[in-house]
């Protein structure tokens, strides 16, 4: 499983829209994108989640900045059920836990115990990557102040009128 980094090029993995159709990151590309991996079974993607709104509402400008929240949810109907009774609009994708999508690398980790091998999920990641692709933050938090600082640095380095 190859791990994604600052600095690096974001793969162009598929997430599914929620009437399941298949779009590609590089469908994002030439604007700022700010990515919510989540799932509805994290306590804390859910408490993160008011904050997350917050800055997508302020801040997203079409074909300039967008937010995207992923779900790693395993089941997807299960998933769209969630979003759809929560009210949430349709900057949601699902992405599932698939080892093969290069987009696994953002939230799963291969951890060697002594007991063998095994994958762990990190969510809530949240993830700025620019216009060209190049990956800028993974560790950021909405919750955090210097998050909404970094991000409004980002969007004058690389967003023009």
């Amino acid at each position: 499983m190859e791990q994604v980094a600052v600095g690096k090029t974001i793969p162009n993995g598929g997430i599914k829209d929620m009437d399941g159709n298949l779009v590609r990151m590089a469908e994002f590309s030439n604007q700022l994108l700010v990515i919510n991996f989540w799932a509805t079974w994290c306590g804390a993607c859910l408490e993160g989640m008011p904050k997350y709104h917050e800055l997508a509402n302020k801040y997203n400008d079409p074909n300039k900045v967008s937010f995207i929240a992923i779900s790693i949810d395993q089941d997807f109907d299960q998933w769209r059920l969630w979003v759809e009774s929560n009210l949430w609009d349709d900057t949601n994708y699902w992405l599932g836990q698939t080892t093969e999508e290069p987009l696994y690398g953002f939230v799963y980790r291969e951890v060697d115990l002594p007991t063998g091998l095994v994958i762990g999920a990190g969510v809530p990641r949240y993830v700025i990557v620019a216009p060209d692709g190049t990956i800028l933050d993974v560790e950021g938090r909405p919750s955090r102040p210097q998050f909404e600082k970094q991000l409004k640095k980002y969007i004058t380095q690389y967003v023009k009128d």
